[in-house]
């Protein structure tokens, strides 16, 4: 038992900072990997636009995902009120950055609202999972969408990468239905709506990088996209950073049909989307210290359930 927890502890040590220095390591190797002209290209064609409309779509995805956890704590018999629904999901959506994947920031805002909630955590970690597995499956759902279109299908461009990608998205669609009826259909519908946003804020960003018609068109970001962003949820970096940008790349690398050096680059893609999640997820961090949690629950919940937020939450 002894050596048990002392090789617990030395693994834990290894792996607190090893996350970051992998992190790290990847985003030297993208930024080194942008040929020269990449850059002189999106340095001409840089504009405060080019962060601030993806920013505002990916705030509305993000609003939409939290008023879709509230929902399904709500079904598990968990009552919050939408102030602090949004402040323990902003928390969540920063700390993710801290952990390990993009799955992390969801058990974290579900453990500090479990000691909120003191008795509480058995629902609000059921429905906190339930959630992301809704999240997972809109994904799919999505990919399995364009997969099936006609029109993409026998256009002559899918790739044997992306066909296995497209029926494998299909397999957990009918292996995933359950979802639907465990949740109910609103918060499948609400998924879709906020993953699609965040394609549109990866395509908005792609189109002010690279103005060519060698882009990928925005039906090819409806497969693209969630591809990358179910990579980049397998624990390999903070955040999925780095892990979404190569997965981007190379399904780039996949569609566009350009072969010179000023061709689409995901990488240089991915890595302005990643310093949009960044600047949203600052302005969560400051909406977490901003937002009163006095009042934040609804009538249903005790004094001593406040006291206990004011606690952990409150600096």
């Amino acid at each position: 038992m002894w050596r048990f927890k002392h090789l617990r502890t030395a693994v834990r040590t290894i792996l607190g900072p090893g996350r970051y220095f992998v992190a790290c390591a990847l985003l030297v190797w993208l930024v080194r990997s942008v040929t020269p002209e990449q850059w002189m290209l999106f340095r001409d064609r840089f504009s405060i636009g080019l962060f601030i409309a993806p920013a505002l779509l990916m705030g509305t995805a993000l609003t939409i995902n939290i008023v879709r956890w509230k929902g399904l704590l709500k079904n598990a018999g968990v009552l919050i009120g939408f102030r602090s629904a949004m402040r323990f999901g902003c928390l969540g959506y920063a700390s993710a950055f801290f952990s390990i994947g993009t799955l992390g920031g969801d058990v974290l805002k579900a453990t500090f609202l479990a000691k909120t909630l003191r008795g509480q955590a058995k629902p609000i970690f059921i429905a906190t999972a339930m959630d992301r597995l809704v999240g997972l499956y809109s994904l799919c759902v999505l990919v399995g969408i364009w997969f099936a279109s006609k029109e993409v299908f026998f256009s002559g461009r899918l790739h044997s990468e992306l066909l296995v990608f497209g029926w494998l998205a299909i397999v957990g669609v009918v292996i995933g239905s359950p979802i639907i009826f465990l949740c109910r259909v609103r918060a499948l519908a609400l998924s879709l709506l906020s993953q699609s946003l965040i394609v549109a804020s990866v395509y908005w960003i792609a189109i002010g990088v690279h103005r060519t018609e060698a882009l990928p068109s925005i039906l090819d970001h409806f497969i693209l996209v969630p591809i990358a962003l179910l990579v980049a949820a397998v624990p390999i970096s903070p955040g999925g950073i780095g892990v979404f940008e190569v997965t981007l790349d190379w399904m780039y690398a996949l569609v566009v049909t350009a072969t010179t050096t000023l061709a689409p680059s995901g990488i240089l893609v991915g890595l302005a989307f990643s310093f949009v999640k960044l600047l949203l997820a600052a302005i969560a961090i400051a909406l977490y210290f901003v937002l009163d949690s006095s009042s934040a629950f609804d009538s249903g919940t005790s004094r001593t359930n406040s006291a206990c937020e004011n606690q952990y939450f409150e600096t």
